[in-house]
């Protein structure tokens, strides 16, 4: 039976300014958290997941660029692939660390 635990974060990124989007579809991006070597029993194990998420979110979403625009469509990606991914976990104790209700620290 195999226990590999994993998400794959679905990024969906508009990239540059609105001419830009004109002449270019949008991005796609996936990447793969894993996860069965946490225990997500445990706010250690949901909080470390948590940190692994974000940290694809900001790999996957690329660049934030300078301009306004930018910054507020990466912005968007961002938090999306975040709140995205959290809900496919489908975990009550990483759902309360994602929304604060846990008192965390960082780790890592």
């Amino acid at each position: 039976m195999n226990t590999r635990k994993s998400i794959a974060l679905a990024l969906v990124c508009v990239l540059g300014s609105a001419a830009a989007l004109a002449s270019e579809a949008d991005t796609t991006h996936h990447v793969r958290v894993n996860y069965s070597d946490l225990n997500m029993g445990t706010v250690a194990g949901a909080t470390t997941l948590y940190t692994r998420i974000r940290g694809a979110a900001r790999f996957a979403c690329g660049e934030q660029g300078r301009r306004w625009e930018e910054i507020r469509q990466w912005n968007d990606c961002y938090r999306g692939a975040i709140a995205e991914a959290v809900a496919s976990v489908n975990s009550p104790l990483l759902t309360s660390v994602y929304n604060g209700t846990h008192n965390v620290t960082a780790m890592r």
